[in-house]
């Protein structure tokens, strides 16, 4: 549709059709002013007004053919225009008729979906979204434009990802005349989104992640514990926390250095990490102290995983020439009903250190029955 700034105005042009109606209204009289002068026998009268007929006739035409001129220089210029405009656009713009097959392209959309005008146009659009084909009339028909992420099908026979819109151009009575598809390549933005949500997922992970063991950390680790107490209320089975440290650490540093300080409780970490289902939940909780967590797991079965990660840690055998001995103390404790976070916590790690307490290199559990370890 044409931009009303770029027509006549309805004045302009009811203006000059009224002199065009007014010269041949006038034109008709003076001819019929001519034709009873002649029947008159008034051959003088007649002459005259003959001549003033020619006059006026030779005015009018001049004046129609100039209107004439001037509107189709007036639409030539704008037709260019407007085909400048559809050519030259940056979007890829193609336009479908009422029967739903193409009826034109510009120069973008040909370059970006490979078809010359001989094979494309006449043909019937389909879009793909996920697993649905959208053919464009059934579409379209009843809706005024709608736009969305689609997939079309490019003259190599690929599938390519566009950004689509697509809008109806009706007649006066809301009749679809053509339907007018927006493409735009958003493939590179597709890849962008990807590389951001990676980037995103990696630093969520990061956040989560002790950076010296690859274990979860506390955050990570805490946000667990209050899972597994949601799913023990909701579901009433058990669930074991266990948590250990390293026997005498602060001698290994101030014996043998940080470095290897930190080598001891990777290796900790691995062997632990290792002897674990994959549904238990194990990480870093803090300087040289573990946490793991055992879903479905009673007292009892925690208590023997318990004893048999202190005895692969403690055995010489593991432990690399290189890398100072070392050993572990468990502290056990099972969930117990209505407890909270904190509480649970709190009785795992008074086990934790009555085994320290107990000689180190040992288990000690909180039992479910009792107040304190």
């Amino acid at each position: 549709m044409i931009p009303s700034r770029f027509l006549p105005s309805r004045r302009d042009a009811l203006l000059t059709a009224g002199l065009l109606l007014c010269l041949l209204a006038w034109s008709f009289t003076q001819y019929g002013l001519v034709h009873t002068a002649m029947a008159l026998g008034r051959s003088q009268d007649s002459g005259i007004l003959s001549g003033r007929l020619l006059l006026i006739l030779a005015v009018s035409m001049i004046a129609m053919a100039g209107c004439i001129g001037l509107s189709s220089q007036w639409f030539s210029r704008h037709l260019r225009l407007y085909q400048q405009i559809f050519e030259r656009s940056n979007d890829a713009i193609a336009v479908i008729g009422e029967d739903g097959r193409y009826t034109l392209q510009n120069q973008s959309h040909r370059d970006f979906l490979g078809f010359d005008d001989e094979t494309f146009l006449g043909t019937l659009p389909a879009y793909r979204a996920g697993d649905t084909d959208l053919k464009t009339v059934e579409t379209l028909r009843g809706i005024r434009q709608f736009s969305g992420e689609y997939r079309v099908g490019h003259a190599s026979g690929e599938l390519i990802d566009v950004g689509l819109s697509c809008f109806t151009i009706s007649n006066e009575l809301g009749e679809a005349l053509y339907y007018i598809e927006f493409k735009r390549d958003i493939r590179e933005h597709r890849k962008l989104a990807a590389r951001i949500r990676e980037e995103r997922e990696r630093f969520e992970a990061l956040s989560r992640t002790d950076f010296l063991t690859g274990l979860c950390n506390r955050h990570a680790l805490i946000e667990q514990i209050e899972r597994e107490i949601s799913r023990a209320r909701r579901y009433g089975h058990p669930v074991a926390m266990l948590m250990f440290d390293i026997d005498h650490f602060k001698r290994i540093n101030d014996t043998f250095g940080h470095n290897m300080g930190d080598t001891v409780i990777c290796r900790v970490a691995c062997l632990a990490r290792s002897r674990l289902r994959e549904s238990d939940f194990i990480g870093r909780w803090g300087g040289e102290e573990f946490l793991i967590l055992l879903p479905e797991t009673a007292e009892e079965a925690a208590a023997h995983l318990a004893e048999m990660l202190r005895s692969s840690i403690a055995d010489p055998a593991l432990h690399p020439d290189s890398e100072p001995h070392a050993t572990c103390s468990f502290g056990v404790a099972v969930h117990r009903p209505g407890e909270e976070l904190v509480a649970w916590i709190g009785r795992t790690d008074a086990a934790l250190y009555a085994a320290k307490h107990h000689g180190r290199n040992r288990v000690e559990i909180s039992r479910c029955n009792e107040e304190n370890p």
